[in-house]
């Protein structure tokens, strides 16, 4: 029975985690994303 808590307790941590991170992620993709669009678009280094 205490396995079972455990992993519970474990995957809801795990899905708060992932949840709560999930923006920083969405957000430091698109930040990469537009900086290969402005190389591509005026050459140079871009935004970063």
């Amino acid at each position: 029975m205490k396995r079972q808590v455990w992993m519970i307790l474990a995957l809801g941590l795990g899905i708060s985690a992932l949840s709560g991170c999930a923006p920083l992620l969405i957000g430091g993709a698109g930040v990469v994303i537009v900086d290969e669009v402005m190389e591509q678009e005026q050459g140079g280094d871009g935004l970063i």
